[in-house]
């Protein structure tokens, strides 16, 4: 019995470690960036990876970027709440892409880490808020994304390995231009079956987003959708394609600045087939947040 309970307390110690160590590169990866934000602005930009392409260009026109890769409507709910307890927040613009209500962001979302900015009455009971905040977000072994990031560093310090090795390209990455238009067709394709995978859209994000709407509503926060630009080849794919998120924003009277098509013409600003680089998103701030063009730039810009 002894040598039993001696056997499991060395297992626990060793679990203990592992997760430490697990907590420790999970919050030197993504959730110490996830956490790091500034209140220090009145009007901020919730996105996925689609906001995240414009960096902190936002900033010269007093717009916080506070977008993440992978967040859903659930995660910016939450940001929301946040923003009203901690910020002075009168204009929040937010994605409402043709993805943005995918049953895909339903189960890929962040709402590991965005525990992070939710207090007791975001919760049904304190249990609950117990569990996610102090259990599943603290502890590694319980966040669905450990095993992806951790997977994801390892892969990354392996191709840094092989970087240097003129044998083995593994650390290139070709501008979207300069690939044939066949493998960016081919790479479209792969990025709509994993956005699109049902025609029915996700009831759950649907009442999140109409949650942040009434909220920016009974707090007179300005609400402003936003369509990030596409690339050619990928426009064409969608087709007709959308899980409808801008319809949200229309029927209700609410802005949109639909961008979708904005750099149709322009490969050159894509790093691949729905995502801006760098000089795409300088430009694309640039038109949409300028003072003088704010609320209408991108509406206009498409109908001329």
């Amino acid at each position: 019995m002894k040598s039993f309970l001696k056997a499991n307390f060395y297992f626990l110690i060793v679990l203990i470690i592992i997760n430490v160590v697990f907590s420790f590169l999970i919050n030197a990866l993504y959730a110490g960036n996830y956490k790091d934000h500034s209140l220090d602005f009145d009007s901020y930009l919730l996105a996925d990876s689609h906001g995240v392409s414009l960096k902190n260009f936002t900033e010269k026109y007093g717009i916080y970027n506070f977008s993440e890769g992978s967040d859903s409507y659930f995660d910016m709910k939450r940001k929301l709440n946040y923003l009203l307890n901690h910020s002075n927040i009168d204009t929040l613009y937010i994605t409402v892409d043709d993805h943005t209500l995918s049953i895909y962001r339903e189960k890929m979302n962040n709402l590991d880490w965005s525990t992070y900015f939710t207090t007791p009455e975001d919760y049904s009971n304190i249990y609950y808020y117990i569990k996610e905040k102090y259990i599943v977000g603290k502890i590694a072994f319980f966040q669905t994304k450990t095993r992806s990031v951790i997977r994801y560093y390892v892969y990354s310090k392996i191709k840094t390995l092989f970087k240097k090795n003129k044998y083995i390209q593994v650390g290139c990455k070709t501008p979207w231009h300069e690939i044939a238009i066949g493998e960016r067709i081919k790479e479209s394709k792969n990025r709509f079956q994993l956005q699109f995978p049902s025609i029915n859209k996700s009831t759950k994000l649907e009442k999140s987003l109409l949650e942040i709407i009434n909220i920016c509503k009974k707090n007179n926060i300005l609400l402003i959708g936003i369509k990030f630009p596409l690339s050619i080849e990928y426009i064409s794919t969608l087709g007709n394609r959308t899980y409808k998120a801008e319809e949200i924003f229309k029927m209700r009277g609410l802005q949109v600045l639909d961008c979708k098509s904005l750099y149709i013409d322009q490969s050159e600003y894509f790093a691949n087939q729905d995502h801006l680089n760098e000089k795409g998103a300088y430009e694309f701030v640039e038109l949409i947040f300028k003072k003088s063009k704010r609320m209408t730039c991108c509406n206009h810009h498409l109908n001329d």
